[in-house]
């Protein structure tokens, strides 16, 4: 009788803890191409009040971290929480215990899934706690919390007000502020990480200045740092791979 019951307690035990881990899956097309550690999308969808909210995140861990100007091996990182998500949002990972074990695991890559039903609108900054470990001599040393107020967001809106969800399905350049001045920035829309650059001309053809940016999926900018141009008529050009965009610039810095 007793082996019946430690056996129905262990059965028990086991789909409890499997249901604390999530059904997501990491997106393969995530990967580590700029720092050490990715997220991916780079931009959370826009959800709306009393409307069920799901949406995969996918975590590439980094391998290093810099303490005190030394690189040092990241044995495992905790994720602690991921504070003021909207109402009615959870998290979870796909991992015991949130732990995304890096020592001794070939090309890691975890996730999250957020969901649940937001039940107040508003924009929704997210902040993430991680408890860090370093890799000593091949057991974890605690490096402490740390918290992460990340230029991740969730927006939540109310039916039909019509804010449209951001478009980060094509390559494109929205409409630059004409007069543009220094104070501005050029946005670029790209759907995926990707190189892309800008390039000015004046009017005689000749180029007076190039930038070049590591995109990610969504909205960039270019900073345009180019006081020494001046005022006048240019024409820019941003390219990726497989796409250019012209168009004019009228620069003023009054």
């Amino acid at each position: 009788m007793k082996k019946v019951v430690f056996l129905l307690f262990t059965f028990f035990l086991t789909v409890f803890s499997l249901q604390l881990y999530s059904q997501c899956t990491p997106d393969p097309g995530c990967v580590d191409d700029t720092v050490p550690g990715q997220i991916c999308p780079a931009v959370l969808p826009q959800g709306t009040i009393n409307v069920p909210y799901s949406q995969v995140m996918t975590i590439i861990p980094p391998a290093t971290a810099v303490v005190s100007s030394q690189t040092v091996n990241i044995y495992k990182i905790v994720l602690t929480s991921i504070n003021n998500l909207p109402p009615g949002i959870t998290m979870q990972t796909d991992v015991a215990n949130n732990t995304f074990m890096i020592y001794n695991v070939t090309n890691p890559k975890y996730c999250a899934l957020l969901s649940g039903t937001p039940t107040d609108t508003g924009t929704y900054k997210l902040k993430i706690v991680t408890e860090v470990y370093i890799n000593l001599f091949n057991n974890p040393l605690d490096a402490g919390a740390f918290t992460d107020s990340t230029s991740y967001f969730i927006k939540i809106i109310s039916p039909g007000s019509g804010i449209i969800m951001a478009d980060y399905r094509h390559f494109r350049i929205p409409t630059p502020a004409n007069p543009f001045s220094f104070a501005d920035k050029l946005q670029v829309i790209s759907p995926y990480q990707q190189p892309i650059s800008l390039k000015i001309f004046n009017c005689l053809g000749q180029k007076v200045y190039e930038e070049n940016i590591k995109a990610v999926e969504g909205e960039n900018y270019f900073q345009l740092n180019a006081g020494n141009l001046t005022d006048g008529l240019y024409i820019y050009s941003v390219s990726n791979a497989n796409n250019t965009f012209n168009g004019r610039l009228v620069i003023s810095k009054r």
